[in-house]
């Protein structure tokens, strides 16, 4: 959607998703190499292109080079699933990429099983850069419970999770994410002053159009909120009928599509100018040390 990339970072080879497989979830690392990127540079929008139709959602992070498995310098890289477009950040907002770092691919794929069934998938990571230093480093993160079990055959079990932030803090984005039985979805946010307002609320969600929804002017809010991500969903024999899961079974979090997820996801960052997020400080410590 967005045109020629300013790099293009591929699958290493094609992973190959068998007959036999319905869901399956591995973790795919791409390298940067040295000719790819020269300096650390400010993302400014993150396209993925599945590389088949078999690809149910792509999750990325990248870690710098040297801390691999670090999760504490791990920063989101993007994310796709079905009707997600591209992230595409606007001046002053990014993500920071560094020379050789890895990048790293959660890949979930979901097909049909049967002869013929399998394919081969090479996806790809379309990335541009900002001509500018970026003033806001930005996370993805989410809210969740994690913990939950749906009942067989109930039409409406709700599920929470909450968080609080503990400074001034910017949304961009919200991103409701689960899987077959999600029905509904909604965000509140709590102020410090006893008010509540509703951010995001979407009564019909629906698994194939997952959207971002990106704030006209982006939303400032105090430290001390706590926002409060609320979603139901829908095991009955009915839904079960139209999406084609059991409804007869207990359900938890898990990766295959049968199974469910509570993932609010939000894209924020810091009121307060080039104030880094946790996975990020260790990078902010060597920017300060760059310019010096």
């Amino acid at each position: 959607k967005l045109g020629d990339p300013d790099l293009l970072l591929k699958m290493p080879e094609p992973y190959w998703v068998a007959d036999d497989v319905q869901d399956i979830q591995p973790t795919i690392e791409i390298k940067l190499e040295k000719e790819q990127l020269t300096e650390m540079a400010w993302v400014r929008a993150i396209e993925y292109r599945p590389g088949s139709e078999v690809v149910h959602h792509i999750v990325g992070s990248v870690y710098k080079p040297g801390h691999e498995g670090d999760l504490l310098e791990r920063s989101n890289f993007g994310q796709i699933a079905s009707g997600t477009n591209p992230q595409n950040y606007r001046e002053g907002y990014g993500l920071p990429l560094y020379p050789e770092s890895t990048v790293r691919l959660s890949m979930h794929y979901h097909k049909e099983v049967g002869p013929g069934t399998g394919a081969y998938d090479q996806s790809e990571v379309a990335v541009w850069f900002h001509d500018e230093p970026v003033i806001h480093p930005l996370e993805s993160s989410t809210i969740s419970h994690g913990g939950f079990e749906i009942p067989p055959n109930q039409k409406s079990w709700v599920v929470s999770g909450a968080r609080t932030w503990d400074d001034d803090f910017r949304i961009l984005e919200l991103l409701p994410h689960m899987h077959l039985r999600g029905s509904s979805a909604r965000y509140t946010a709590y102020y410090p002053d006893g008010t509540s307002e509703i951010l995001l609320d979407v009564p019909h969600y629906d698994y194939n159009w997952q959207t971002g929804y990106e704030y006209a002017e982006y939303k400032d809010m105090p430290a001390g909120t706590r926002i409060e991500w609320e979603i139901t969903y829908d095991n009955s024999a009915e839904k079960a009928a139209e999406a084609g899961f059991d409804n007869n079974r207990a359900v938890r979090f898990g990766g295959p599509t049968t199974d469910e997820m509570d993932l609010g996801w939000l894209t924020w960052c810091y009121n307060e100018e080039n104030k880094w997020p946790d996975g990020l400080r260790d990078l902010a410590r060597d920017e300060a040390g760059a310019a010096d």
